[in-house]
């Protein structure tokens, strides 16, 4: 299994490196157990494609962008596509790398970059690009959202399909809505705190864990920040770019949108 790398594309460093921090010295670590595990996702995933008649007509090309550990990029394979898996976290991906391997998983490659950066180089024209999650909130701020759904854009064949999933945060967030209850199990749970900062969010990743030897619980948190983003500024600059959206869904505080590239 090989794994690429890309230099950081240099118009977000700070806000990436605070990310980046975040990633490495928490959340990675605690990732698969706070989202429930790969059989579960790839199970909800499988059925969210094929739902959507988004399956390869063969030798489809698709860009997973901000796959992490492959919740997304799996499901993408098994619907026949060659998914270009793209990830700026060492952790998650060799999660990826090594699930890919296990199971004899041939089209899926696995390349460490920053999301800005692998879509500004490469000379690649898919069939499909995926950003779910809650990865474009990760962005530095909506201008930057909109030039890396611009340039997604740009690169998909005509035709083409955009996938997106983000969090909805038009409604007001205050008093209980600041915490949100992310996974957990027995011996862990996971939470996260957020508050309105301007066009920002200053989000706070709580994690709980029992540690036997000790009989106590441990909480760690770690602090990052998002971009606020509402459905409709989404909507609005992607049908410029002549993108149709053929469909929208909310589930648990996510928003679903799939667009399609008209000429």
């Amino acid at each position: 299994m090989m794994m690429y790398n890309c230099q950081k594309w240099g118009g977000f460093m700070e806000w990436n490196e605070i990310r980046k921090n975040h990633y490495e010295n928490f959340l990675s670590k605690h990732y698969l157990k706070v989202f429930g595990g790969y059989e579960k996702n790839i199970e909800r995933n499988l059925e969210f494609f094929r739902g959507n008649s988004i399956i390869s007509a063969g030798n489809s090309t698709a860009f997973d962008l901000g796959c992490g550990c492959g919740f997304q990029s799996i499901p993408l394979s098994v619907c026949g596509f060659s998914v270009f898996a793209v990830d700026a976290d060492e952790m998650l991906l060799k999660n990826l790398a090594g699930f890919v391997e296990e199971n004899g998983i041939r089209n899926v490659h696995v390349i460490k970059s920053d999301i800005f950066t692998f879509i500004e180089s490469t000379e690649l024209s898919p069939d499909l690009i995926v950003c779910m999650g809650d990865t474009l909130s990760h962005l530095e701020s909506v201008e930057h959202v909109k030039k890396f759904l611009g340039r997604c854009t740009d690169k998909l064949l005509p035709n083409g399909i955009l996938s997106l999933s983000f969090r909805d945060y038009s409604k007001d967030i205050t008093d209980e809505n600041r915490f949100v209850f992310t996974g957990g199990d027995r011996d862990s749970f996971f939470e996260c705190f957020i508050e309105k900062d301007g066009d920002k969010l200053k989000t706070y990743d709580i994690s709980h864990i029992w540690n036997c030897e000790k009989q106590n619980w441990e909480t760690e948190i770690s602090k990052y920040f998002k971009c606020v983003l509402f459905p409709g500024m989404i909507d609005d600059f992607l049908q410029e770019r002549r993108m149709e959206n053929i469909h929208s869904i909310e589930d648990r505080g996510m928003i679903f949108k799939i667009f399609q590239k008209r000429m």
